[in-house]
């Protein structure tokens, strides 16, 4: 995203451990492109699975996040 010129990084000034990132014009940019966009792909991937499994499938994908962090 940093060679694509969407976000810039920078060290923090007071701790040397922690990042700070800011979102460039062109990442503002995006900022009305995009969630409609993800929504779509949703929308799009969730076809025909009942709410029930996508809210199931939704627990399990969490799941695995905290098993992973």
């Amino acid at each position: 995203m940093e060679e694509r010129d969407l976000v810039r990084r920078s060290r923090d000034t007071r701790d040397r451990r922690i990042w700070r990132i800011w979102l460039t014009d062109s990442g503002r940019g995006l900022q009305d492109v995009l969630p409609p966009l993800v929504d779509q792909i949703r929308e799009k991937s969730m076809t025909g699975i009942a709410q029930a499994d996508r809210e199931r499938f939704s627990e399990l994908i969490d799941l695995a996040i905290v098993n992973l962090s």
